[in-house]
């Protein structure tokens, strides 16, 4: 294959600043054609405590050269104001401030050039990680193989928990993130999926549910938050991709029996 354009959405705990620098990097000149980051918010969070106190969600703000409210179908006119009014502070940083509705998004936007890149410094509301980690081979008495990496508050673990499926577990600064990667499309019933939907909504450190699962053999693209649950139809799947993001929690493992007993079983 030879893309004439990638668009790369990094998951729930990327950190946009080292990625890209990452594909700024000398290695890449002539290569990439860095264009324009976008970041995209859902205004009704900016009433809520939990991300305005989150550095990972003014990092995404500031890195973007492209602010844009989506799901404006969805807002007041309070949420509007009170987004026009936020974005006022970030306006001199950014070459394009707007809101969507209906997911419309306009393409023009993707070929804006870059109008600046934040390089590392320390910030009132923003920690900076790294984004090399080193590999960690570790042998253990039983079934799971596991590989570590670390490195500066990162720590990620691979799990293999059935046959061509294997779970990531991220550790970064208070946030965990559960991934899992299938070779084979996952499936699962409307009951059981909507048992899933309600135990995680249950679990106040719940965050987000995003990915693509078969249910009652249909493929759906699953986007859930603490708000909402947007479940909508997508091309057949081949394999199933999907991640869960918490803050700090007690007993992972009983989250990771929720989900798996609905995958996997």
């Amino acid at each position: 294959a030879k893309p004439t354009r990638i668009v790369i959405e990094p998951t729930g705990l990327g950190h946009p600043q080292q990625i890209m620098q990452q594909l700024m990097a000398s290695h890449y000149q002539g290569v990439l054609d860095v264009r324009a980051a976008t970041c995209l918010i859902d205004v009704r969070n900016l009433s809520d405590p939990r991300y305005l106190g989150q550095p990972a969600f003014f990092d995404q703000i500031e890195q973007a050269d492209v602010l844009v409210a989506s799901k404006a179908d969805l807002y007041s006119d309070d949420d509007e104001q009170r987004f026009l009014a936020f974005a006022k502070q970030f306006a001199d940083e950014k070459s394009v401030v707007a809101l969507s509705a209906n997911g419309s998004f306009d393409l023009k936007w993707l070929d804006i050039r870059i109008k600046h890149v934040t390089h590392d410094h320390d910030h009132d509301h923003a920690k900076q990680y790294q984004l090399s980690f080193r590999v960690h081979d570790h042998d253990h008495d039983h079934d799971h193989d596991h590989d570590h990496d670390h490195d500066h508050g990162i720590d990620i673990t691979r799990t293999v928990v059935a046959d061509g499926v294997i779970r990531y577990q991220k550790r970064d600064g208070e946030f965990i993130s559960i991934g899992w990667f299938s070779e084979r499309a996952l499936s699962t019933t409307d009951d059981r999926f909507n048992q899933l939907v309600a135990a995680l909504k249950s679990i106040e450190s719940f965050w987000r549910f995003k990915g693509a699962v078969a249910v009652e053999g249909t493929t759906m693209a699953v986007n859930i938050t603490s708000k909402e649950t947007a479940v909508y139809p997508e091309d057949k799947l081949i394999t199933s991709r999907f991640e869960c993001i918490f803050s700090e929690v007690d007993d992972i493992s009983s989250i990771v029996k929720i989900i798996e007993s609905t995958f996997l079983n």
